[in-house]
């Protein structure tokens, strides 16, 4: 796999700008239902003094403890990311990451009364826009990073993953997909800095295979999924009666009426969204490493399993918070 950092670009005379920590100007509130388990769920993002990183807190919990949004919290990371502590969980935690990261927020309380994250549209979307409404506000304490000081690879053989970072005194992520699938093609992405994810990612939502939406159907699972927060792509034929399925639990007005490629009856936002929304996933799962990350970082074939690998890695590297 080619690993290619950024360019560093030396400016004369230049003065290094002390960069100070953020939280939100207020509290703000958003609702939604949970992708899997289907329940209607209330967030609320708070405040939170410097030094205190992003915590989830279950406030349905009679006594609601503060779960760190740090790598060594996550216990499951099949298809979501989940964080948990002392049988307290919060599910789905990655796109509200993602959002937190790109709107720059190092502190902040994610309230939430139920067991996983709105779903809302599939993307960090609403999420931005909450906390858009909330507003920044700039704290005392100079903010903490984390700086990688030598090369570094993670693989996962099992999923053909590999991660690869190197030094670099500016943040990039290139994220590279292929599912060896004529529906959802090959591709990269190169992430450079928070406006570029609000401009280009933020809106990319997540996507599924048929033959993954019908196993999760049969299991009893995406009761809060439907087709507007999920591209589906059928690599194959699909049979009246499985299309019949899905018009009985989606609405056919939500089918395209086509039985392979893109079973949705909008059209994607982005040509490549499958893989925007890797970049997404990965921004979020990468938050995880609790600082703002300085180094360049290149995945082939992301996914939560080999995100949240990484960015334990880095944490037992460059120490814990």
């Amino acid at each position: 796999m080619k690993n290619n950092p950024l360019p560093e670009i030396p400016l004369a005379g230049a003065v290094s700008r002390t960069v100070f920590q953020q939280t939100l100007a207020c509290a703000v509130t958003c609702s939604g239902r949970g992708l899997h388990s289907g329940q209607e769920v209330h967030v609320r993002f708070v405040p939170a003094q410097a030094n205190t990183g992003i915590r989830f807190r279950r406030v349905d919990h009679p006594e609601a403890m503060d779960i760190p949004a740090l790598a060594e919290y996550v216990i499951h990371t099949e298809r979501t990311t989940v964080l948990g502590l002392e049988g307290q969980s919060v599910a789905t935690v990655e796109h509200s990451l993602a959002a937190l990261w790109a709107m720059e927020i190092d502190n902040a309380v994610v309230e939430i009364d139920g067991p996983e994250m709105p779903i809302f549209d599939g993307s960090s979307k609403v999420y931005i826009e909450t906390l858009q409404a909330a507003g920044i506000q700039k704290q005392q304490e100079e903010r903490r990073y984390l700086t990688i000081a030598e090369p570094l690879t993670v693989m996962d053989s099992k999923r053909s993953s590999v991660v690869v970072a190197s030094p670099s005194e500016q943040f990039g992520l290139e994220c590279r997909i292929d599912f060896q699938s004529k529906q959802v093609p090959g591709g990269k992405f190169l992430l450079r800095d928070s406006q570029q994810f609000i401009a280009e990612l933020a809106h990319a939502r997540t996507f599924v295979f048929f033959h993954e939406l019908e196993y999760l159907l049969d299991q009893g699972l995406i009761k809060g999924g439907d087709l507007d927060c999920a591209l589906v792509f059928a690599e194959h034929p699909v049979p009246e009666q499985k299309m019949q399925r899905l018009r009985s639990r989606f609405g056919a007005e939500k089918l395209s009426g086509n039985s392979i490629g893109l079973l949705n009856s909008g059209l994607p936002r982005f040509s490549d969204e499958p893989l925007r929304h890797k970049v997404l996933d990965a921004c979020g799962d990468l938050a995880l490493v609790g600082r703002r990350i300085k180094g360049f970082i290149s995945v082939d074939r992301p996914g939560h399993s080999i995100n949240v690998a990484f960015a334990r890695k880095l944490r037992e590297l460059y120490g814990h918070d």
